[in-house]
């Protein structure tokens, strides 16, 4: 693997990849204790508070910003809301210690339920091929990240981390280059 390309800067990869910062009013948005919700925590009966709270926020938190956001990066307001909102004490609820084994398990209800699928392999190669084609258009390494985002979430995809989107463009502008050079060097010949 070669080194990633730099798209974005340290504070723009930061602010892809947190919690997003919600005010008071898209908290009570994205974190509404909708019937369903309410049905989904309820299933979650032999799981602890923590686990209850983690799959709220990973809803909430999906549904604003269409990726799932590693459980270090919650936002301790949003956990403090959510945990008002849902009547359960703060004091309960430590995240460090949600099970990890049913993040894949929350992963999978959620995506269901928004229509959405996961970026597993298939809908990693389909990133590919658009990001091949993208950068065969000349386009600037950001550009592409911004139209390869779009064009996952046009397809009704989960982002993934940035380091997974650098890789896939950066792999890109080194296919497309060698390429190009493989073309120079076969009109030389």
């Amino acid at each position: 693997m070669s080194t990633l390309i730099k798209i974005l800067t340290k504070v723009d990869i930061k602010a892809f990849e947190l919690a997003p910062q919600f005010n008071w009013v898209e908290r009570k948005k994205y974190f509404y204790p909708s019937s369903w919700l309410k049905q989904q925590i309820s299933n979650l009966d032999d799981k602890s508070e923590t686990n209850k709270i983690v799959f709220v926020l990973m809803f909430g938190y999906f549904q604003a910003v269409k990726r799932f956001v590693p459980v270090k990066y919650y936002s301790r307001k949003d956990i403090e809301y959510v945990c008002n909102r849902y009547q359960f004490r703060s004091s309960d609820v430590d995240i460090s210690l949600f099970d990890r084994r049913d993040r894949n398990r929350y992963k999978k209800i959620i995506l269901s339920r928004v229509g959405f699928s996961g970026f597993d392999s298939i809908n990693e190669q389909m990133a590919v091929d658009e990001c091949q084609r993208l950068v065969e258009k000349q386009i600037k390494p950001k550009s592409v990240f911004q139209l390869l985002i779009h064009f996952i979430l046009s397809k009704r995809v989960e982002l993934p981390r940035y380091h997974k989107l650098a890789e896939i463009i950066t792999d890109a502008f080194n296919t497309h280059e060698r390429s190009l050079a493989n073309k120079i060097e076969i009109g030389r010949a």
